[in-house]
């Protein structure tokens, strides 16, 4: 292995692009179809959870996803280096690298270093914060190194908790002893009630979490001691292990350092997730009878979250808490974090994967963007390997119980909070704010001829704004308790915390109306809350369904994510007693831990390291059964781009007698079809049994709608069901097995004939069903009924911006045109233009180069700049945005059912969109700072890091085509070279992107960073299509930009 940097890089390295991610989301304008942005790129106030139809993800700031400056730099090897620098004695790669860094020129490059990784197994690399982001171009150039991913950050996969009462606790799981009698609903939807009942609670494994800490003096978590009691590192003890990688003050903020210790204990604001989840897994509570998945197994933390409801970490905080959880022999990771990214071959995503191939299942999130639509996988969770969990709705709602007076016929009502009201009147006659059900119901002042509302309940429709903003409007009126009538399926239904000095629950839509229709009738309703009378009771709305919130595969790869389904959606478990004991939180943040429990079942009942993680997952695929889409009679099954292979069934993936490999089915896209698949069933059982094979298809999910001219755009939750099904045959169509004999079945799929341009999205399950007792196993597939390659990735429209995308702007904000003859000082940051775009597929790799002003390159996208027009602000540019897409779902919507025999589409519209028309109105411009530091430049096109050697990632397309290459385009420089992106989102969560054009670009030739000459010149824009060879020019979407000048001293005006 060879360690150098070509010496121009290190006498001017410098990479000239700053990336700035767009808007912040505003949580407050999520109406009740543009559901409230999710995911750890949406912004959030402390406690402001969106009343819109899907609750807001507890999250960072849009802005605020990648660390300034911070990169992960992974080398090609751990193997020793011979340098001349240390008398050709052998190095470590690491140390070789440090020592070119510090013998650059101009005094080295200066630079922050924060860790080391040095397991070949796992990752080889450095992470590190450059004092100058400028600089990142020589770590990239330095043979040796495989790639450099900037540093992002990412928050808890989970929404806003609350906290629950004693009562709450025992009417939820029936208040008796769990290894006797489990009633715990989660439980009893997935067959681990049955397990417990035989004894069965996980004894001999150990799952690690990594998470915001754990709270192990928990009477649930400490080992049955009294509550306060501190038992960890013990083998008597629950919770034997563990380390805190960054200490209570770090925040995952550019200047937060880690402390580590060795006690992940943690009990502050902000770190109840991680008692949460591990309390899924392995909790035992024998007072109010909570109990984990697997009671009697054991639990590592790895804590990598510090205090505060605002904690967030980065890529190389995970991935080294994967590694020490790795390394510290446990036999599951369980991560309920993660962040848009879409690629298995995100760093963090790489890791779960090369683990998992060692035989430690990493288990993880997919994600809460369900708002987004298809096509928005979560980093970590698009692992390959490892496996990605869904969450569904709980079928079981507890809480308390009150009465409805003066209403004839209604008279009991279940109000769903966790805790019960606290009132000196018991009894308080209701003001609905309206009349009939609205969604901004309660987001505007309340009028002056509304009365004082201190001496009475108030009911509000959810909606529209957040809850916050509902309840401070009340609160102006006097009101102190707050009844939310919840939205209509397929939103999750949810349960809400109420802001200070008030007092609010959720209800059921159907009894909310009622109370209102009452209160609109002149009956004057009164409610009296019962003391204390927690009640559970069957949730009909959405128990069982597909929680609203999770995340839409699959990866951009088409590979599998999610790979299967848990109780995620209003899910109880422990919470750190200072904070309150036990919490209901929603998100797939609670299905993953629930899947390792499962995992950690079967394990314990076949022996450590008797099955790989392939085939531990194909176990749980195997047992799992078919979700609806909604609980309408005769509704479609949900698209296995949502639920995976369905709701697991842990009993049947512990006990089931049949066996089938692959677990998964990828067919691929219509270029790379992979239609003829072969699987292997194998009777486990003991006896004869025959085997029939059926073909059960799902809703094929129309992801994308080209209704618009000029533009095709992601359906946004709920993404519609549509057009006509795949088809499948069985060679033989049965098979009769003897005990332990194994048989082949060649499945020959043929995809639906659909409108390829809306990207449709189908899917469905093979089901083997035996004669002899009855038993199935399902076998999940998935595929698309277009080519992923023919997906433009840039958007090239003026649909979002009012002016056509791609765009270079002006530092006044402002699109113009070659005539203006704008001249730009390039080395000032204040007087420089930035590239405006939006991806509307994720991309392998983004290049921006600078060119002459002469150039002949022929882009794919061509259009005319619209000139001096100023930008809206970016509210009223997000609101627009928003109406405006509305207007297009909602008749996206209503031609759905059209696309069931919809024959060929129409011959699209061009792609550039309108050349002419009223100039722009845009961005917000990057900041005149550094921003978040340049995207690093690539190792060049087709240079990705390797999968692992077991990846699932479906084939790629041949590599044996012809023509220009994407080197042969006449460049001056590169600005910036970007893998692995993400799609931006039409829902607002991950806008546009915006990069500042420098003095400074790469020059991919030399690996050397030069100073732009002052002139006129041009540039060049180029995207790479998913599933394409890199190195061919035809695989990019591109766009030329106008010209425009650099000269010293310019402002942006023209000559």
């Amino acid at each position: 292995m060879k360690f150098s940097l070509p010496l121009l890089a290190l006498l001017a390295a410098a990479s000239p692009a700053v990336s700035a991610r767009g808007l912040v989301s505003n949580p407050d304008l999520a109406g009740p179809e543009a559901y409230s942005p999710l995911g750890p790129v949406a912004a959030s106030t402390d406690n402001q959870r969106s009343s819109g139809a899907v609750p807001e993800a507890i999250a960072a700031a849009a802005d605020d996803s990648f660390v300034t400056g911070g990169y992960l730099v992974e080398f090609e090897s751990n193997d020793n280096v011979k340098s001349a620098t240390f008398g050709k004695r052998d190095v470590s790669p690491h140390a070789a690298f440090r020592e070119l860094l510090r013998r650059a020129p101009r005094g080295g490059i200066k630079y922050d270093h924060r860790r080391d990784f040095t397991d070949p197994r796992i990752f080889v690399g450095m992470s590190l914060r450059l004092d100058n982001p400028d600089d990142v171009a020589a770590l990239q150039s330095a043979q040796g190194v495989r790639a450099v991913y900037p540093l992002r950050r990412y928050r808890p996969a989970a929404f806003e908790a609350s906290t629950a009462a004693d009562s709450f606790v025992s009417a939820s799981t029936g208040g008796t002893s769990p290894t006797r009698n489990d009633t715990f609903a989660p439980h009893v939807m997935t067959g681990v009630d049955k397990l417990h009942a035989l004894g069965l609670f996980g004894k001999g494994i150990t799952v690690g979490v990594l998470d915001t800490g754990i709270d192990y003096t928990h009477p649930a978590l400490n080992g049955g001691r009294a509550a306060g009691t501190r038992c960890f590192g013990d083998a008597e003890c629950q919770i034997v292990g563990g380390y805190d990688l960054v200490g209570d003050a770090y925040t995952g903020a550019d200047d937060s350092v880690p402390v580590p210790d060795s006690d992940p204990f943690a009990d502050c604001e902000g770190s109840g997730h991680g008692t949460h989840v591990m309390g899924t897994i392995i909790a035992n509570d024998k007072t109010l009878g909570f109990t984990g998945v697997v009671p009697e197994a054991k639990g590592k933390m790895f804590r990598v979250f510090g205090c505060g409801e605002r904690t967030s970490t980065t890529d190389d905080v995970l991935i080294a808490g994967m590694s020490r959880a790795f390394t510290d022999g446990v036999d599951i990771i369980s991560i309920s974090i993660g962040g848009p990214q879409g690629w298995a071959q995100a760093p963090t995503s790489l890791v779960a994967s090369r683990i998992s191939s060692y035989g430690v299942p990493v288990v993880i999130s997919a994600g809460n963007s369900g708002s987004s639509g298809a096509f928005f996988g979560s980093s970590p969770g698009t692992t390959s390997a490892g496996i990605n969990v869904a969450a569904v709705q709980n079928t079981e709602l507890t809480g308390y119980e009150a009465k409805v007076n003066n209403v004839p016929g209604f008279t009991q009502l279940t109000v769903l909070t966790s805790q019960p009201f606290k009132l000196d009147n018991p009894t308080l006659p209701l003001y609905a704010l309206t009349t009939t059900p609205v969604a901004n119901d309660g987001c505007s002042p309340l009028p002056d001829s509304t009365p004082d509302l201190s001496d009475k309940v108030v009911l509000v429709f959810r909606g529209t704004c957040t809850f916050v903003t509902k309840f401070q409007n009340i609160a102006a009126k006097g009101g102190k308790v707050v009844l939310v009538g919840n939205t209509p399926p397929p939103a999750a239904i949810t349960y809400v915390s109420a802001i200070k000095g008030q007092q609010a629950a959720t209800l059921l839509r159907d009894d909310a109306i009622k109370l209102q229709q009452a209160f609109a009738a002149g009956q004057n309703p009164t409610i009296t809350f019962e003391a204390g009378a927690a009640l559970t009771v069957p949730n009909t709305v959405d128990g069982g369904l597909l929680s609203s919130f999770t995340n839409f595969g699959p990866s951009n790869e088409l590979d599998y994510a999610p790979h299967v389904a848990a109780p995620g959606g209003n899910i109880l478990s422990t919470w750190p007693r200072a904070l309150g004991s036990y919490s209901i939180i929603s998100g797939t943040s609670m299905a993953a831990p629930f899947i390792s429990g499962s995992v950690a079942q079967i394990m314990a009942n076949a022996g450590k390291g008797k099955l790989s993680t392939a085939q531990l997952r194909s176990r749980l695929q195997a047992s799992s059964s078919k979700i609806p889409e909604s609980k309408a009679s005769g509704a479609p099954t949900a698209s296995v781009g949502r639920t995976g292979s369905g709701l697991i069934n842990t009993y049947n993936a512990v006990f089931g007698t049949t066996t089938v490999t692959p677990g998964q089915l990828a067919l691929n896209d219509t270029a790379n079809f992979q239609g003829a698949q072969t699987i292997t069933i194998r009777n486990t059982g003991k006896e004869l049994n025959k085997y029939t094979l059926v073909h059960e298809p799902a809703g094929t999910a129309i992801t994308a709608n080209n209704s618009v001219a000029g533009y095709t755009y992601f359906n946004i939750f709920p993404v519609p069901l549509g057009g006509d099904a795949a088809t499948a045959t069985f060679l033989p169509p049965t098979l009769v097995l003897a005990p332990g004999q194994s048989g082949k079945v060649l499945v020959t799929f043929t995809a639906p004939a659909t409108n390829q341009d809306t990207l449709p999205l189908y899917s469905g399950a093979v089901i083997a069903r035996g004669e002899k007792d009855g038993s199935t196993v399902t076998v999940p597939y998935m595929g698309l009924a277009a080519s992923v390659a023919a997906r433009p990735v840039l958007d090239s429209s003026s649909y979002f911006e009012d002016y056509p995308l791609p765009a270079l702007l002006s530092n006044q904000n402002k699109t113009f045109t070659a005539a203006d003859k704008l001249e730009f000082d390039l080395s000032a940051p204040g007087a420089q233009p930035f590239v405006w775009l939006r991806y509307t597929y994720g991309s392998p790799l983004l290049d921006i180069s600078l060119v002459a002003e002469n150039s002949t390159f022929q882009p794919t996208i061509t259009h005319s700049a619209s000139a001096r027009r100023s930008l809206l602000d970016p509210v009223d540019r997000l609101v627009r945005r928003r109406s405006r897409h509305e207007r297009a779902l909602h008749a996206a919507r209503a031609a759905a059912a059209a696309e069931v025999k919809a024959g060929p589409a129409a011959p699209a519209p061009p792609k550039d969109g309108p050349s002419k028309g009223a100039p722009g109105k845009g961005p917000t411009p990057p900041s005149n700072g550094p921003g978040k530091g340049p995207t690093p430049p690539s190792n060049g096109p087709g240079k990705p890091p390797a999968p692992p050697s077991n990846s699932t990632t479906p084939a790629q397309p041949p590599q044996q085509q012809q023509g220009p290459l994407f080197t042969d385009a006449a460049t001056l420089g590169r600005f910036v070279s970007e893998r692995w992106t993400s799609r931006t989102t039409e829902d607002a969560s991950l806008p546009e992107v915006n990069y500042r054009i420098s003095d400074r670009y790469y020059d991919a030739k030399t690996g050397a960073t030069q100073t732009v000459p002052e002139g006129t010149y041009r540039i060049l824009i180029r995207a790479q299509r998913a599933l394409t060879d890199a190195k061919l020019a035809k695989n990019y979407d591109s766009f030329l930009s106008q010209p425009f000048t650099y000269r010293k001293g310019a402002t942006g005006q023209a000559a």
